[in-house]
């Protein structure tokens, strides 16, 4: 069971560092740059005597990255290989740890430090021998962080690490991972969304235990139309579900309001649903049915 969360905007991404596949990932990643493809001109390189970021500006699909970053390390995480030399390199400049030790202990605390911040784990495995990536994962499991595991095939020896995963994704060539990784944030988002108030979070929780209603109808909670926002919005086929709570709509007044409300949002030209909230509360499947039932006639008729 995948835990309940109110939003994912933050990411930490374990995996190999030496391999180019992370730089295109960030929002700030230019491909037209011809310089792009090499460690120093990629946005996940502290420059030397830079320390790692508290706060970091840079983005992977919207959210805001954490980490890992490649930083001045002679071995272990956070170092790569360009063309055979190693990367980051004293180059002359001692770095502020006594020992090659310190350093390494130093950046250790930076990756948790960072793994802590995020809100969601990607664990990109391409490999069998990444064992600080199976480290990471490990850590942030304990952490109760939302931990999506992903690479280019499944390797059998490593069925204990997938199981830490509550997403598993493997992926054979040819798709682009950016595009993949995006997709899969905004349907996790969609699908976990959270919800104050009881009825909307019931009506939602259900749409989504129905596959089919996720996969062709794709509800915007909390959509504006005119000076309005209705609960949710279809809006394909301009169908807003609204749903009544108990008490808040049931004095003369409010009914009135909920009337006027409904007819400015049909002269804008949508249809408006309706649920009472103890509908919801008694037979939410019931409401589900039917809300799917009448947008496929509305779908039907607006092919």
């Amino acid at each position: 069971m995948i835990k309940a969360i109110k939003a994912i905007e933050s990411i930490y991404i374990a995996g190999k560092m030496e391999n180019e596949w992370r730089i295109g990932l960030f929002d700030e990643y230019d491909p037209t740059n011809d310089h792009a493809h090499q460690w120093g001109c990629n946005p996940i390189t502290i420059e030397h005597g830079d320390a790692w970021p508290e706060h970091s500006h840079m983005h992977v699909c919207g959210l805001r990255y954490t980490g890992p970053f490649f930083v001045e390390l002679c071995g272990g995480h956070g170092f790569s290989y360009f063309e055979g030399e190693e990367h980051g390199g004293n180059n002359g400049h001692p770095s502020h740890c006594a020992t090659l030790e310190d350093r390494r202990q130093e950046v250790q605390q930076w990756c948790l430090q960072a793994i802590a911040k995020a809100d969601l784990v990607l664990a990109w495995i391409d490999c069998i021998d990444c064992y600080g990536t199976i480290a990471e994962i490990g850590y942030a499991k304990a952490l109760g962080k939302i931990i999506w595991i992903a690479g280019p095939t499944r390797y059998d020896d490593l069925w204990f690490v997938y199981q830490m995963g509550d997403i598993v994704d493997f992926f054979y060539g040819g798709e682009s991972l950016r595009e993949i990784i995006a997709g899969r944030i905004h349907d996790f988002q969609q699908l976990h969304r959270h919800f104050d108030s009881p009825i909307e979070q019931a009506f939602w929780d259900g749409w989504f235990s129905t596959t089919q209603n996720a996969g062709n109808f794709e509800l915007t909670p909390q959509h504006p139309i005119g000076k309005y926002r209705v609960d949710f919005a279809h809006i394909k086929t301009k169908t807003a579900i609204e749903l009544d709570g108990h008490a808040t709509h049931s004095s003369p007044d409010a009914i009135a309001y909920d009337r006027k409300r409904q007819r400015e949002i049909e002269k804008e030209g949508w249809h408006v649903i309706r649920f009472g909230g103890k509908e919801i509360t008694s037979k939410v499947g019931f409401c589900i049915d039917e809300a799917w039932m009448l947008l496929s006639k509305r779908m039907e008729g607006a092919g």
